[in-house]
């Protein structure tokens, strides 16, 4: 063998694809793509398929397809529709009570400006309730409050658990209501004079509650 065999070996060397398929050497020097030659040995090729995305749903890749299977075209499918909500899971069992507070001390005041010049203030503290006045001909000499106990004997049917108060003047009787922690309502009065002297003596007496 000599010169003209080594270039004939030269010549049928062979450049082989993915698929298989030897294309000469002779073919790729003349201006024939592979991939085109390898779809004519009846091998699987991609042409001009698109990477994948918004690309795939504009230009749809185009596959030649032998008994062996070829490679991905790399488009993905449309997106699926949402799939149905999952149950709610069943509530869960109510907690226990908790423990009930501390209670809040009652008390409470109200004023009420009678005749005389003088002021009257009806007060709920401790557990009793008192009323009380004092003098008032100028706002810098006021005199100090003298209190009245409307919770003793000598006002009876006073309710121990009387927790709000409120005081109304009416000419010269002052009328004093109480409210109790479970929703009664009870009711004082007492007269006074210009000295400021109080007298009560019908005691406590039960009004229709709310």
């Amino acid at each position: 063998m000599g010169s003209a065999v080594k270039s004939g070996v030269k010549s049928g060397r062979r450049v082989w694809l993915a698929g298989g398929v030897a294309v000469p050497l002779v073919f790729a020097l003349s201006g024939v793509s592979a991939p085109a030659m390898a779809a004519a040995h009846g091998s699987t090729a991609v042409v001009g398929a698109p990477t994948g995305g918004e690309g795939c749903s504009k230009s749809k890749a185009r596959v030649l397809k032998s008994a062996a299977s070829g490679p991905s075209s790399g488009c993905t499918g449309p997106r699926g529709p949402k799939g149905p909500k999952g149950d709610r899971g069943p509530k869960g069992d109510r907690g226990p009570r908790g423990d009930r507070g501390p209670a809040q001390p009652c008390v409470g005041v109200d004023t009420a400006q009678g005749r005389f010049g003088l002021e009257f203030s009806a007060v709920v503290s401790r557990g009793k309730a008192f009323l009380g006045r004092r003098t008032t001909s100028t706002v810098l000499e006021n005199g100090p409050y003298v209190w009245k106990d409307l919770s003793t004997s000598a006002n009876p049917g006073f309710p121990r658990n009387a927790c709000g108060v409120s005081l109304n003047i009416l000419e010269v009787t002052a009328q004093v209501k109480v409210l109790t922690t479970d929703g009664n309502v009870f009711e004082n009065s007492c007269t006074f004079v210009a000295s400021g002297v109080l007298t009560c003596p019908t005691g406590w007496t039960p009004l229709i509650r709310p």
